[in-house]
């Protein structure tokens, strides 16, 4: 009877893992900025222009990673403009954890998939879930870029 309760009790912990099943989904892609939230802040085109580039190149089996590019131009409200670019690499898992590296500076935080939606909400700072900050959330558009 101990024996049935424990294989039991082992059947039910297996069963509530929290580990995907499936793959991680491939991102790869051209998007398009549709939103982004930083310190409360957001801001749509045509005030700000932004595109990433992802190529997944490599899959494990519950994860996967490739090249990350980002092109952004920002108008200012009296008319000047700042553009900038960064590259990198990027890597995501089938839970929704994403971790992005553009021009050396390391990213982390959550992603969702929606069709063509792709949210992600990046945290910057130390490594390790301690001591992030939060850094945005961004709404992007899979399609025609910039």
């Amino acid at each position: 009877m101990k024996r049935l309760a424990f294989v039991l009790l082992a059947l039910a912990v297996a069963c509530d893992s929290t580990e995907p099943s499936e793959p991680a989904p491939d991102l790869t892609g051209a998007y398009t900025l549709a939103s982004y939230t930083v310190d409360g802040l957001t801001e749509t085109p045509p005030l700000v222009r932004a595109a990433l580039w992802l190529s997944q190149d490599e899959v494990g089996d519950r994860s996967a990673r490739g090249g990350a590019r980002f092109q952004m131009r920002r108008t200012g409200y009296s008319g000047g403009s700042m553009s900038t670019s960064a590259g990198g690499r990027y890597a995501h898992d089938a839970t929704g954890q994403m971790f992005m590296s553009l021009n050396r500076i390391r990213f982390e935080g959550t992603y969702t998939l929606q069709g063509d939606t792709l949210i992600i909400e990046l945290f910057s700072g130390a490594t390790g879930r301690t001591g992030l900050t939060p850094a945005a959330k961004i709404t992007w558009l899979r399609g025609d870029s910039m």
